[in-house]
Parts: structure tokens; sequence; C-alpha cells
């Protein structure tokens, strides 16, 4: 149920160069110009998976092979296997191929592969910073490794076609001369290919890299359950990109509150609690759901005696209004619970996506306090928060604006801290609750009188 993703860009690849690799040992070319189409279409593939070859196993990685120490098994078998691959396709670039998008399947192999490469760059930027929340997984050897195995299967598909593909195109005309340039013995490349991915079924997964999803992603709006996964996608990757671009806005990390407010919500609603005023009184808050849509109505309330300089980001309000909406029509607060098995899946996905959420928010929000840019009336500070400090006692008396103390705004810290903590929805299946009252149901997402902050 995810967007664009690299596991899914590599599955399509490996099912395009197969089905490449099928058709020429199945049936021969009609024309010449079919054979060298082929032959085009050979050389994109093995260029992109040279190229992505060396983006799996990155500078770093590279940088630490030298005369005298070894390169990992896994590496090194890497490094084998596209060596001199280069040098046959050719070193232009972009490469030629790459101005072909016709639906052949050796095409869209070489270009899913293409794109694979792409969307791993794309969550580092060009000093090797991270992107995206989800980066840190590039580092991660494990799972390098895991993709370098499934790439030299890739491989081992397409070479073992090369005999194949050299006969059809000698059936279709093509001179023995241009068939041997194309298709040099690259046996060797297939040796080292095969041995990885035989010797490499054990290697272990090393975990996520399959779900790292492209970054600025359109959302799928054609269908209310991916819409709202793409949001709820954008939101935690929006989050991530004010801790290197801050918007100096406490009404975004209200909007941010908002939204975790509704996930966890809804995700309790789903799952069958009762979210009426009875139900929520203190003491009673036996559902861990509850308890963090409360941790996160608490810290929205908080952050609306905050100012800072910034608006609110366009962008992210308007994907939580839309969230709002979605999840009122996917999971209502006043209904059953969803019958959709995807609406469950969703809000069992998010609810962590919002932990993450609160953990950045955190480190954002303290980050604009400490550095002053977050103010605060004086009148709204306890005796304790003002202590004897003779400049916040004078704003109270004028009633003016002053930077907001450390005792003030750590306590908004650990409410931001507090809605970090995982809450783990519960495990029995979502249950029949009679229909309540809309407004009482509505009582832990119901906007204040100024409305989305």
């Amino acid at each position: 149920m995810s967007g664009t993703t690299y596991g899914g860009l590599l599955y399509r690849a490996s099912i395009r160069i197969a089905a490449g690799a099928r058709a020429v040992r199945l049936r021969p070319f009609d024309f010449p110009d079919q054979a060298l189409a082929a032959l085009r279409d050979f050389h994109a593939v093995l260029d992109a998976i040279e190229t992505h070859t060396w983006t799996l196993i990155g500078p770093s990685r590279l940088a630490g092979i030298s005369a005298t120490t070894r390169a990992q098994p896994v590496v090194a078998d890497a490094i084998a296997m596209v060596t001199g691959i280069r040098e046959l396709v050719g070193a232009d670039r972009p490469h030629p191929s790459m101005l072909d998008l016709a639906d052949r399947d050796w095409v869209q192999a070489a270009l899913h592969l293409r794109g694979a490469s792409d969307l791993l760059t794309v969550h580092l930027d060009q000093w090797g910073h991270l992107r995206s929340p989800d980066a840190m997984v590039l580092g991660d050897g494990a799972a390098r490794d895991a993709a370098l195995v499934r790439v030299a299967d890739q491989l081992d598909t397409i070479l073992s076609a090369e005999t194949m593909l050299g006969l059809r195109c000698l059936q279709a005309g093509v001179s023995r001369t241009d068939v041997n340039r194309w298709l040099p013995e690259l046996g060797p490349n297939q040796a080292f290919a095969r041995h990885l991915s035989t010797t490499g079924r054990d290697t272990p997964a090393g975990g996520g890299l399959d779900a790292l999803r492209l970054i600025g992603e359109l959302p799928r709006t054609h269908d209310p359950v991916l819409h709202s996964e793409d949001l709820m996608h954008r939101l935690r990757q929006a989050t991530w990109s004010l801790t290197a671009h801050p918007d100096y806005s406490v009404a975004t990390l209200s909007d941010l509150a908002t939204a975790g407010l509704m996930i966890n919500a809804h995700a309790a609603a789903a799952n069958g609690t009762d979210l009426t005023p009875a139900q929520l009184a203190p003491g009673t808050l036996s559902s861990p759901l509850v308890a963090a849509a409360t941790t996160w109505r608490d810290l929205r309330s908080d952050l609306t005696i905050f100012r800072a300089p910034g608006p609110a980001d366009p962008t992210i309000r308007a994907d939580v209004l839309t969230l709002r909406s979605l999840l009122s029509r996917l999971a209502p607060l006043n209904a059953t619970g969803p019958t959709d098995p995807r609406v469950t899946a969703l809000l069992r996905a998010a609810v962590p996506a919002a932990s993450q959420i609160a953990a950045t928010g955190s480190g954002v929000f303290a980050r604009l306090a400490a550095s002053g840019h977050v103010h605060v009336h004086a009148r709204d500070l306890t005796s304790d928060q003002l202590g004897e400090d003779p400049e916040l006692i004078t704003a109270r008396i004028s009633g003016k604006q002053v930077p907001a103390p450390a005792s003030r705004w750590q306590t908004t810290v650990d409410l931001w801290d507090r809605a970090a903590q995982p809450a783990t929805p519960e495990s029995h299946p979502p249950c029949t609750t009679p229909t309540r009252d809309l407004q009482a149901a509505h009582v832990l997402t119901r906007a204040p009188a100024g409305g989305l902050r």
C-alpha cells in the first residue's frame, strides 16, 4: 500500500529483465532493426546495473578498500561482476539509452533500475547529510549487501540470455562483426554474479531499504486510503525538513500536533474505544491510543500561548486539513470500526509515524525556543516560572511579551517527548460500538475557538 519504493522499483526491474530474457529464448526477431534495438536494450540494462551497483557500494565503503585491506566478500564480488561493463556500454552521461522510453522489457527494466539509483541518491545531499528521516538505513551495510545480492541475480538473469541474443541477431541478418562488438564474452562477469547471487542468499536482509520511499512524490488522490498514507508520509518528511530548514513558526508545530492528535484519536476509535467525555475523565485512560491522543491534545493547547515570527507553513496546513477530512470519512470517531482492512493497516502504520513526528518536533521546538525566537505573554507565566527575574516581573506588570524562559518552554518539550513515546494499537480487531453523539465523539479533536492554528 505504499507509493514509489526502492523495493518496488527493484522488483519491477527483475520482472522486466526476466521477461526480456524469456522473449529472446522463445521468439526470433523479424527484422534486423528489432535485433539491433534488443542489443541497445541489453546494453541499457548492463549500464543501469553497473551504475546501481556502484550506488549501493557507495564512496565510503569503497574508501575502506586499499592495497592492505580486503573488501568484504559481497562488495568484492559486486565489484568483480561489473568490472569492464562501463568500457563495453560507454561512459557517456547521460547514457544514450536513457533517451529511449519505449515499452520494451529491457528498456523499462533499465528505467526502473536508474530510478532505484536516483531514489537512494535523493535521500542524501551533496555533502552526505541526511535529507529524510529514513535515510539512516543507507548506512546499514547489511541492507546494502542484501540489495547487491538481488542486483547480482538480475545481472545473472540477463547475461544468461547473451548467447541466445547473439544467435537471434545473426538469424535476423546482423553481421557477426557487429554481434561480436555488442556482445563480447561476459562469462566471467556472469560467474561472479552467479556466485554472489548463490552465496548471498543467506545474507541478512538488514531491513528498511525496500521500504525507502521517494521524496517529494505527489499524493495519490484517486484513493482516500492511499491519499491519507501519502499525506502522513509528507507530514513526517516535512517535520524532518524543519530540522535543517526551520521556518521559525509555532503555528506550523501546532498544525503537526493537530495531525498527531487526529491520528491517535481515529486509531483509538477504529479499535472500538469510546471517545465520549465520560470515558475521557482523568484516571480512565486505559487505552494507550487514547492516552497518546490526550497528550497530543494537551500539547496543541500548550502551544497556543507561544508566539514566533514565522507564519504557518501553507503546505503543512493544507495537508493536515485534508488528512482531517479523509480520516473523518475512513474512520469516523462516532461510528463502528472500519470494515476496510486497508484502513486498519493505515492507522496501525500512522501511529508510530506520529511518534516520529513528535520526536523530531521536540528538537525543532527546543532549538527554536533556546534561540530566543519563541515569545510568550509574561502574564501567562506562573510565579515559579517568573522566579525573581526583574525583567520578567516588569513585563508581567506592563503586559508585554518576552522570550519564553526555559522554565516555561521546557514543559512543552516534555509534552513533545511524551507524545513521542510509542502508542501501540490494541492487538484485538476493531469491535462494534453503539453510535455515539457526534459532538461528544469529537471532544478530542474539536478545533479551538480560533480554528486550526
